[in-house]
Parts: structure tokens; C-alpha cells; sequence
């Protein structure tokens, strides 16, 4: 097994150990002066956009699955790039036999 090779079953290993995500993003939101606040995920998911409420309590796992879908897409980025040059490493050089 090469080096390259090494790279991509770490960053695999790193994508199975992330746990539960989800896309978006968390925002504190107010209802005014008397309303209070509340939390609300954003997300695109398919070419639409959702928003959904978040109570208090369930801010920190919601935080953390978006936080964990936000390395997610930067392993995947790792992965394509690297397997894009294990698959060039691989190639049969012009002129070449």
C-alpha cells in the first residue's frame, strides 16, 4: 500500500467516526423586546431551502451535527483529491508501454 493509498483510508476512518450531521447553519433569533429568543437552522437541502426551529435544550447536538457535516464536506474534498492523484500515480505515461 503506498502512501497515497494510507492518506485515503485515514480520511475514510475519519469520515466513519463523525457520528449523526446535518447541513446549515445555527442563529440566534429574537421575537422583540417581549418575545424572547429562540434558535433556528438554515439548510439547502436538494435546491431548497429549510428552516427549522431549535429548542434551547437541543442547541448543543444540533450545533454539533452541522459541525459535523461541515467536516464532512471538507473530508470529502481530501478524498476526491486524493484519490484524484492516486488515480494520475496510476496512469501509463505517454509514449509509454
Amino acid at each position: 500500500m503506498d502512501k497515497i493509498e494510507k492518506r485515503i483510508d485515514a480520511v475514510k476512518k475519519r469520515i466513519m467516526a463523525l457520528g449523526p450531521m446535518r447541513p446549515g447553519s445555527l442563529t440566534r433569533q429574537s421575537h422583540g423586546e417581549a418575545g424572547g429568543t429562540y434558535y433556528s437552522a438554515s439548510y439547502t437541502f436538494r435546491r431548497r431551502g429549510h428552516t427549522d426551529y431549535v429548542r434551547e435544550e437541543d442547541f448543543p447536538r444540533v450545533k454539533k451535527e452541522t459541525e459535523n457535516y461541515k467536516k464532512f464536506r471538507e473530508l470529502c474534498d481530501q478524498l476526491v483529491e486524493l484519490s484524484i492523484s492516486w488515480s494520475k500515480s496510476k496512469n501509463t505515461p505517454r509514449g509509454g508501454k
